[in-house]
């Protein structure tokens, strides 16, 4: 038979005349210095201090570190979206036809890869790539824990401790805010709830309702199922549980995702498939559900993907909630059931978690996490301030201590199947 042509064979096609040197004796030619290039008499040009320059400058390279991570963060997020689905679905592989596996495992010499070895290696090599972007923190703490997801964290003020969500041991861990990060050895969580209840659940936002001393949690399925949703109160002393609400109805697409309490004690949970907010009574009954064609800004499913997220209730009677995927904040009635959409000055787009820093300033956690201000009440508002956090995780919820923000990044960082080390750091706003 024929042999098939060399590679060489189609270089002229791929490459330019002038670019042929392969094969010959020709040799690259050396780069003319630019007419702006000025040359030393050694040839060189002149060496600058690296720390000279204009204030023009710093701010060209400010933003070009700030278009990076756009550009990079997305694509981290992207992985773990992959080592997310895969392990929360779990039999993914199984439903394979029956010997696929076994013969495609012989093939490969009797090793059998799936969907959970695939999402790992994305997430890694994205994390390694945005890690070499820029990696830093304005400060807050570091432990060890299980897991590569942790949703949300709230400072319980009279515990002086921080409380975590664990995504996937569907449970909440305590962290001592004053030993965390400290020394040699990073602290590791200590897991003070896991419900058997909700065993095999995720659990995700987390409120303290200080006057009653117990804490709030929300539970949901592992996605890609959207069914079970529901919210528990726990004591903060004893963690006796005092009630465990389901939220969900006979057939329901539901993800409950985040919660908040009011001066009365009603809960409030947003589903951010379905758009809408449970409310429910101080001993857990439920009360309604505040739905709206309001919470519908935009079309198309790109832009409703993930829906009514971070929920907070402002002192003023009222919640502020916000649409992740569409960057809307709304401002809602809990009696009435009227939304207002807050018009907001500056972008929104992927805010996750709330926390209100005093009652004319929110901060939304996300991507990039944001500071927003509003002087009429919230009828308008205006991004003041900005803040990046450590480059290869994302902010998911934000909470206040002794007046300082602390942003929970939800992706804990390390290789193999061992314990993951994870992030709240203290924000530091960048006035816009």
């Amino acid at each position: 038979s024929a042999r098939p042509p060399s590679a060489r064979a189609f270089l002229p096609k791929l490459i330019p005349r002038k670019q042929r040197w392969m094969g010959t004796n020709r040799k690259i030619p050396r780069p003319r210095p630019t007419s702006g290039g000025r040359q030393t008499a050694t040839g060189t040009p002149p060496k600058t201090p690296f720390l000279i320059a204009s204030s023009t400058e710093l701010v060209h390279g400010i933003r070009s570190v700030d278009r990076s991570l756009k550009i990079l963060l997305p694509f981290a997020a992207a992985g773990l979206a992959n080592l997310a689905f895969a392990a929360m679905c779990g039999d993914c592989c199984g439903r394979r036809p029956r010997g696929a596996g076994e013969a495609g495992a012989a093939a490969r010499g009797g090793r059998s890869r799936g969907c959970a070895g695939t999402a790992l290696a994305l997430v890694a090599l994205a994390a390694a790539v945005v890690v070499a972007v820029l990696e830093g923190t304005a400060g807050g703490v570091s432990y060890v824990g299980d897991g590569w997801l942790h949703e949300c964290a709230k400072w319980d003020a009279e515990g002086q401790r921080l409380l975590v969500s664990n995504f996937f041991g569907a449970g909440v861990s305590e962290l001592r805010a004053e030993t965390a990060g400290k020394g040699k050895e990073k602290e590791e969580e200590r897991v003070v709830l896991a419900d058997p209840d909700a065993a095999g659940r995720v659990a995700l936002g987390l409120a303290i309702d200080e006057p009653r001393q117990r804490l709030l949690v929300v539970y949901a399925d592992r996605m890609p199922r959207f069914g079970y949703s529901a919210v528990a109160a726990y004591e903060l002393a004893s963690w006796r549980r005092l009630f465990l609400t389901r939220l969900d109805g006979p057939g329901d697409s539901t993800l409950a995702d985040d919660v908040a309490v009011d001066e009365d004690g009603n809960t409030y949970v947003t589903d951010a498939k379905g758009n809408k907010i449970w409310k429910v009574s101080p001993d857990g009954e439920p009360l309604s559900v505040i739905k709206n064609a309001t919470f519908f800004q935009r079309p198309g499913w790109i832009n409703n993907f993930v829906g009514l997220n971070g929920i907070v209730y402002h002192p003023n009677g009222y919640l502020l909630v916000i649409h992740t995927s569409g960057g809307d904040l709304f401002k809602v009635d809990p009696k009435t059931g009227s939304v207002h959409v807050v018009k907001v000055q500056g972008s929104l787009k992927t805010g996750d978690g709330l926390a209100l820093l005093s009652p004319t300033r929110l901060v939304a956690a996300g991507l990039v996490s944001r500071l927003v201000e509003s002087n009429d009440d919230w009828e308008t508002a205006t991004v003041t301030g900005r803040y990046v956090g450590p480059a290869h995780r994302i902010g998911s919820a934000a909470t206040v201590k002794d007046g300082d923000v602390y942003i929970n990044h939800i992706i804990g960082f390390g290789f193999g199947f061992g314990k993951k080390t994870h992030v709240i750091s203290k924000a530091v706003f960048a006035p816009l």
